[in-house]
């Protein structure tokens, strides 16, 4: 009897330490907080964590028993008194990690070092309207982000060990500085659900989370960044071209949606920036060079095509007079 609880013990003890060893899961992409150090090497200084694929509340008793279900928004014990990864913790960077269009659709990565079943879920928050907080649960909440199926529960088959998937960000989201939230309730521990036993039933399950800290731009601002090396070429061509169009007679137009103004206007730019990428000069000189003058490279060349784009641009990104 002696050697047969000797031998259970033992046994326990050595997936007890597989357990440890090999953890359970992370968020990668958008880097999380405890994990960004494996792809940054600015977090490599400062905040590398081997522990980064146990994120997962203190554990189910833990989390159940004395917290009621609570959990750190990154993955800390609840009742933690100091936790690392929140904002103002020994190993929070608040860098930005990723920077994504406002009501876009984005690719999220999450490696599982182990594969426990059950589902994921994704949030965001923004903390914009005051930087020496950090991200609520509550907050978090308000935005349950779906999948491209339209879904907010993705389920993990149990051959994947790199989860990709595809999300849509809030239409009306825009910040500087936004949380967003991996969530993974696990479906490998024994529960009842409705009066039926099962794997995964119940609420009592265990969880990982992982945050990571990304910026949400607005589309204008999107557009203007997608287009910047157009636009300097642009710019360039026009400047060498600019001869052409200061010598051009005035005639009489017909205002259309593709000749939206008369030539040698006055044109400024009407985006704004951002302070983390400010262009204006750039789009001042564009405004002022290629849609004061019409598009009137394109229009010499003869490529209608190329010229209803510039026409197209210019109305979007400038006000003429």
């Amino acid at each position: 009897m002696q050697y047969t609880v000797g031998f259970i013990l033992l046994v326990v003890l050595f997936f007890h330490c597989i357990d440890k060893t090999y953890g359970h899961g992370y968020l990668a992409d958008p880097p999380a907080r405890s994990s960004a150090w494996l792809m940054d090497r600015d977090f490599r200084a400062c905040c590398t964590y081997y522990e980064h694929t146990q994120m997962f509340c203190g554990g189910i008793n833990h989390q159940w028993s004395v917290n009621g279900g609570k959990c750190s928004i990154c993955g800390e014990a609840y009742d933690q008194k100091t936790k690392l990864f929140d904002k103002g913790g020994e190993k929070y960077l608040g860098k930005i990690v990723r920077t994504y269009t406002q009501g876009s659709v984005i690719s999220v990565t999450v490696i599982l070092t182990a594969n426990h079943l059950g589902l994921f879920e994704f949030r965001v928050c923004s903390i914009d309207d005051d930087s020496s907080k950090d991200a609520t649960q509550s907050c978090l909440d308000l935005n349950v982000l779906n999948t491209t199926d339209g879904l907010t529960q993705y389920r993990i088959p149990s051959s994947l060990s790199t989860v990709q998937l595809q999300l849509r960000l809030p239409a009306q989201l825009v910040c500087k500085h936004c949380v967003f939230q991996w969530k993974y309730q696990t479906g490998n521990s024994w529960g009842v659900s409705n009066g039926r036993g099962c794997l995964g039933c119940g609420k009592e399950n265990e969880e990982f989370y992982g945050c990571s800290d990304v910026a949400i731009i607005g589309r204008d601002e999107s557009i203007v960044s997608s287009t910047t090396v157009a636009i300097a070429s642009n710019f360039t061509t026009a400047r060498e071209t600019d001869t052409i169009a200061s010598t051009t007679t005035t005639t009489t137009t017909t205002t259309t949606t593709k000749d939206m103004m008369t030539e040698s206007l006055n044109c400024t730019s009407i985006i704004k920036f951002s302070r983390s990428f400010d262009i204006s000069v750039v789009m001042e000189k564009y405004c002022e060079t290629v849609c004061a003058n019409n598009c009137s490279l394109e229009k010499k060349i003869g490529d209608e095509k190329l010229y209803n784009s510039c026409a197209e641009s210019c109305n979007k990104l400038c006000v003429c007079q």
